[in-house]
């Protein structure tokens, strides 16, 4: 895997981020538009000329199961406030502005990169159940389990709080983002994915009056 870049109409931009990563050891690999990803990548970085190109791109791929899980950096020369809000309403993780120093731009760029090779290691004490956000696969017991986009980020948002209990407002906010629904749909999702869970099932518990929590012992 490496990254991508999306260059818009930014030629020039685009130019300087190939270099400046590839001069600091990082392989980025081009393509005209998210429609033509070669592949998953480890982060896309998308360059931010006219128009809403690259905040359009960016919610495209947020909202794609297979590219929803790695990071996104929108790099702009227009580093006024709506262009940086936008940015991050439309699901980036970071906001560069241009030009940029060089060194700071690559240490930005090897954090995301780090805290998304971390998010998809094993979770310490929860062997029964193991995702993948790379790769958007999940396993319990060594099974492969079969999930929707859905169920995976609830899955996903249960493991990352081991014990805790997630009300279904934060599961709404988290998992839903966009959407608005019910109490009986959150409480379909998790039946469905408690169902999928098998045996582990018993361990996505109820908890009356606050919401859920996934209680994985150690093995």
């Amino acid at each position: 895997m490496s990254l991508v870049l999306v260059p818009g109409r930014d030629a020039t931009l685009a130019a300087c981020i190939v270099r400046d990563l590839a001069g600091a050891g990082l392989e980025v690999r081009q393509v005209p538009s998210v429609h033509d990803m070669p592949g998953p990548a480890e982060a896309y970085l998308l360059v931010d000329g006219q128009g809403h190109f690259a905040q359009d791109s960016c919610r495209q791929l947020r909202d794609d199961e297979h590219t929803s899980a790695a990071p996104r950096i929108i790099i702009s020369a227009s580093p006024e406030e709506p262009t940086r809000l936008g940015a991050f309403f439309a699901g980036a993780d970071d906001f560069v502005a241009f030009p940029y120093l060089v060194p700071e731009f690559v240490l930005r760029v090897r954090a995301l990169l780090r805290r998304a090779a971390e998010r998809a290691a094993p979770v310490p004490g929860l062997s029964p159940i193991r995702v993948d956000l790379s790769s958007r696969r999940a396993w319990v017991d060594g099974r492969e389990l079969q999930l929707t986009h859905l169920e995976f980020e609830l899955l996903w948002r249960l493991l990352e709080h081991d014990g805790e209990v997630l009300t279904r407002a934060h599961l709404v906010e988290t998992v839903w983002r966009d959407t608005s629904p019910g109490a009986r749909t959150i409480d379909n999702h998790v039946m469905r994915l408690r169902t999928k869970l098998g045996p582990s099932g018993e361990l996505l518990q109820t908890v009356r009056g606050f919401g859920y929590r996934l209680m994985c012992p150690p093995r």
